[in-house]
């Protein structure tokens, strides 16, 4: 009887390999059957458009090999013409020139910004541009170079003009580098002269 149940034993052994080598072989076989997919895409033209200038702007100021130079030591003719301001607003008006290169600069932009300080007599810290927002007047001179701003509020201001890739403020005299404080009282018109600035 031992025997008998050592040759059953053993034959279920036998089986039960066959059964577990087979389904081993049948999941190989499926496994091995399925390949991957991989993911392909089709072709396609893409058009794009010409290269050109990015961001074109106009042109804020002049270049300056185009402005007409004067001598050293020779300084242009500001504006005779005064501003009458309505009552109650200030005028002002000038005559701007490069003490670098010896030229009046003419179709260029500017900004009048308030003084800041206890005593209103101090340039902002950052000039970044005109801004509505601080009460900053914006100009532009015209073919002569001319400054001619009027009804402005009555205040201290600085001159601010766009030089190539910065801002300069306008001084006292040429080589200076003392801001000049403009102060516009009411129903005055200030004739600035000759307004001196480091351009560009």
């Amino acid at each position: 009887l031992p025997q008998l149940l050592y040759k059953a034993w053993k034959c279920g052994m036998v089986y039960k390999n066959w059964f577990v080598l087979v389904i081993l072989v049948l999941l190989l076989s499926a496994c091995s059957s399925q390949t991957p997919k991989v993911a392909t895409s089709t072709p396609f033209e893409v058009t794009y458009p010409a290269p050109g200038p990015v961001n074109q702007v106009e042109q804020a100021y002049p270049a300056a090999s185009s402005l007409p130079t004067l001598k050293p030591g020779e300084l242009p003719e500001p504006p005779t013409e005064v501003l009458k301001p309505d009552e109650g607003k200030s005028a002002l008006s000038g005559v701007l020139y490069s003490y670098t290169i010896h030229a009046v600069i003419p179709g260029t932009v500017f900004y009048l910004t308030r003084a800041v300080g206890e005593n209103n007599d101090q340039v902002p810290l950052a000039l970044l541009g005109q801004q509505e927002s601080r009460g900053d007047i914006a100009g532009s001179t015209d073919e002569n170079g001319f400054i001619q701003l009027n009804n402005i509020e009555p205040g201290n201001y600085y001159m601010v003009v766009w030089a190539p890739l910065n801002w300069a403020v306008v001084e006292t005299e040429g080589q200076n580098q003392t801001p000049l404080l403009i102060v516009l009282k009411v129903n005055e018109s200030v004739n600035l002269g000759i307004a001196y600035v480091s351009w560009p």
